[in-house]
């Protein structure tokens, strides 16, 4: 038997058994996560008086510095760099929680998670690289906070997913 044959399959047919499972049905979940909270971003910095691309030119800022904050192409990069956050975030949930855990269970767990992210991300991922969005937090804090709980609540129904489409039956209460 080569290689190959010794590799699983997992519920999508393809080869990587779990490992490819985890990693598409978590990036699925973090887009669809990262989605929801980049819309929300959008409605907040245009709420606070940022424009609808404020929250993303500070994102931005871990590549332009405090340039991000002017006309440019720092909301573009600051787009692309939440999304690949998000995608990652997506991934290491999907390792983390059961393919086949009650929806409740799925949510709470992505609220939980989306409140982890929020602390290490405003505590101290952007404090040490982006200077720019930690100003933005700070003019939008309970924003920034809400922001992150529709991200992990995103994220815990998303998560839902990977079971349907293992073909599996949702857990019922009895």
């Amino acid at each position: 038997m080569g290689a190959g044959g010794a590799v699983g399959r997992g519920w999508s047919g393809r080869a990587g058994g779990l490992a490819a499972e985890i990693a598409f049905a978590g990036g699925v979940a973090g887009t669809l996560a990262g989605a929801a909270m980049a819309l929300f971003f959008a409605l907040l910095g245009t709420w606070r008086g940022l424009g609808w691309l404020g929250v993303l030119q500070g994102i931005g800022g871990v590549f332009y510095g405090w340039a991000a904050m002017g006309a440019g192409p720092p909301a573009f990069w600051g787009l692309v760099l939440h999304f690949a956050v998000s995608v990652a975030l997506g991934v290491l949930f999907a390792a983390i929680v059961r393919r086949n855990a009650e929806p409740l269970a799925s949510v709470t767990a992505g609220l939980m998670f989306g409140l982890a992210v929020w602390a290490v991300m405003t505590w101290v991922v952007i404090r040490v690289i982006d200077r720019p969005l930690a100003d933005v937090v700070d003019h939008m804090a309970f924003g920034w906070l809400a922001a992150h709980v529709v991200f992990g609540l995103v994220l815990g129904l998303a998560s839902q997913l990977r079971g349907i489409a293992a073909g599996e039956e949702p857990p019922r209460r009895h």
